[in-house]
């Protein structure tokens, strides 16, 4: 009997048992979703090894690339060193999800098949600068739900660096 009171009060009060897995924050389905993007973005500048864009163009995209894959490879990392922040793909609803592979199957035909030249880059980075947006959203909002002094500071970092692409990208569209 003692020990049934003692085992509720530990999951009332929310300690972990050995052996169980911590409940994820309420925020790990932001640090999900970030890191969903940071996977797809970090790959963004191989569209060029099928397409031809400018310099400038090129050059803009492999800052993006580099800058998802350090902000996911940060995520990475405090998911390995706190159990309750879970970068699996989060719950959405499957309407969500269908509209989200939808948009992507349209963008992907438009810029593989569609569009050359100017129109391409063009699409590309309008692309792009949406994608910045909605990473830069993420984050800000990460920093309002974030406790831990160390991570609050590089998603910080990873704010501000965000947003000068997108200043870069639009000044270049």
């Amino acid at each position: 009997m003692k020990i049934r009171i003692f085992l509720a009060a530990f999951l009332a009060l929310g300690v972990a048992l050995p052996g169980r897995a911590e409940t994820p924050r309420p925020q790990s389905d932001g640090y999900a979703l970030l890191s969903g993007l940071c996977e797809k973005e970090r790959k963004a500048d191989l569209v060029f090894i099928i397409k031809d864009a400018s310099d400038r163009t090129h050059a803009t995209t492999k800052k993006i690339a580099r800058l998802y894959g350090r902000i996911g490879d940060d995520l990475k990392q405090w998911a390995d060193d706190d159990k309750t922040i879970q970068l699996k793909t989060p719950h959405l609803p499957a309407l969500e999800t269908e509209a989200r592979e939808l948009i992507d199957h349209s963008h992907q035909k438009q810029l593989l098949e569609d569009t050359k030249g100017k129109a391409f880059e063009h699409l590309f980075m309008i692309l792009q600068w949406q994608s910045l947006w909605y990473g830069y959203s993420l984050t800000a909002t990460l920093i309002d739900h974030e406790d831990n002094p160390a991570r609050k500071q590089a998603l910080r970092q990873h704010a501000k660096e965000l947003r000068a692409l997108i200043d870069e990208v639009y000044n270049q569209t």
